[in-house]
């Protein structure tokens, strides 16, 4: 029976993948229309049927999650308030009992009883209390509760668990625990004084890093799946980091790093030339396997320029805050046209997305920046509800049309 339920599953996850890539084969003369059509008809599966299979399977992937996330916490919370009760050796062994129960009715749920999701949530759960698990042993051997390198041991315990069971969930919480690490470690290195410039820089250079990775995983090792999770987690580090600076307030407390302690580069040096490293080679994967069309191209030159801002960062030359106000918006203007043209060109809908939400975001912040010391409260309130209602309108309408012109199938981000 499970070897039944396993076959449904495959068959279907198949032909989901199949009628995204069916356009793909049409657009690019592989196939025609009326070929497409009696693909699918041999399949017997209509679109309504994969659209409402997938929103179940991704409803109990949520599901899933939240319940290994708040089981963990729940489980994380109830010993952390009682662990002073225990003697070492009980607390030794409840460790050890809760990561290996956990552990094997996951394996059971996932691969015997082939209840994928649900055993993926709760290798996700055997993850978070491996965590903190490392802690609560850690506080007997009175180790401080602040030490950063808690994190480098639980970073080194969960990647190799993510891809051995291939769970987005626990690789995002094996890179944040990585990031999170860095940047504490980093920050108890250098002077106090450097701590916001080497945060932002190194967020923009390990950034772009993390996009460099996640394209390799795309490209070379075709784990869209992982390579994905990379890149978002990429955008989310880079983007922030270049919206913070684009506020000129901040600029006025930074001075130049290296002034102060030339040893402050060493972070970004080491990671440039890993991201050196990986740009070459992914560009000599692509120019060998493919030809590099133009939005590629502007793919890899953006993320190389984007990197290249984490030294302006770094040396911070003493020029006014506006100059840096100018560029770090014009920066983030031409990221938002960046990504709606690379979403274009490649037919890529979650680009697009990002684009056109990144360019909201910066004229909602600069409206608020001009407009709120110069308006009363409830002028600037009523303008403002509706130029962002017009501007709203017009952005989801030049979104949709952007969208329709490739048929609504996404690609990889």
């Amino acid at each position: 029976m499970a070897n039944t339920e396993d076959h449904k599953d495959s068959k279907f996850d198949f032909v989901y993948d199949l009628q995204k890539e069916i356009p793909r084969w049409v657009t690019h003369g592989l196939i025609d229309s009326e070929q497409s059509k009696n693909i699918l008809e041999y399949y017997k599966v209509t679109a309504d049927t994969l659209k409402t299979g997938r929103t179940y399977a991704r409803l109990v992937t949520i599901l899933a999650t939240f319940g290994a996330v708040l089981l963990g916490l729940g489980v994380i919370l109830f010993f952390a308030s009682n662990w002073n009760e225990f003697s070492f050796y009980v607390k030794f062994a409840l460790v050890i009992i809760l990561l290996v129960g956990s552990n094997s009715i996951a394996y059971f749920l996932k691969y015997i009883k082939k209840y994928e999701r649900i055993g993926t949530g709760l290798f996700a759960l055997a993850s978070i209390w491996f965590c903190a698990s490392i802690v609560l042993i850690a506080q007997h051997y009175h180790f401080d509760f602040d030490n950063p390198d808690f994190l480098i041991w639980c970073f080194a315990g969960i990647l190799p668990m993510a891809y051995l069971v291939k769970s987005r969930l626990i690789l995002t919480l094996a890179i944040g625990t990585g990031t999170i690490w860095l940047g504490w470690r980093c920050s108890g290195i250098f002077n106090e004084d450097l701590i916001g410039a080497l945060l932002l820089s190194g967020a923009i250079s390990f950034g772009t890093l993390l996009y460099m990775i996640g394209k390799l995983h795309n490209d070379l090792l075709g784990k869209r799946f992982f390579g994905n999770t990379y890149i978002s987690f990429s955008l989310i580090i880079s983007i922030s980091a270049l919206y913070m600076l684009s506020f000129a307030d901040i600029h006025e407390e930074f001075e130049g790093v290296l002034i102060i302690d030339e040893l402050a580069i060493i972070p970004v040096a080491v990671t440039t030339i890993i991201f050196s490293a990986m740009t070459i080679f992914s560009i000599r994967f692509k120019q060998n396997h493919s030809a590099i069309n133009t939005s590629t191209k502007y793919e890899f030159g953006s993320v190389v320029l984007i990197h290249l801002l984490s030294y302006l960062v770094l040396l911070h030359p003493n020029i006014t805050e506006y100059f840096y106000f100018f560029l770090f918006n014009a920066v983030i203007i031409a990221c938002s046209a960046s990504f709606i043209f690379i979403g274009v060109s490649d037919r890529r809908s979650s680009m697009v997305n990002i684009g056109v939400s990144l360019f909201a975001l910066m004229v909602v912040t600069r409206y608020i920046d001009l407009f709120i010391g110069m308006l009363p409260t409830s002028l600037f309130f009523m303008f403002g509800g509706l130029v962002l209602f017009v501007g709203g309108f017009i952005l989801e309408k030049s979104r949709r049309k952007l969208l329709n012109n490739f048929d609504g199938q996404e690609q990889v981000i």
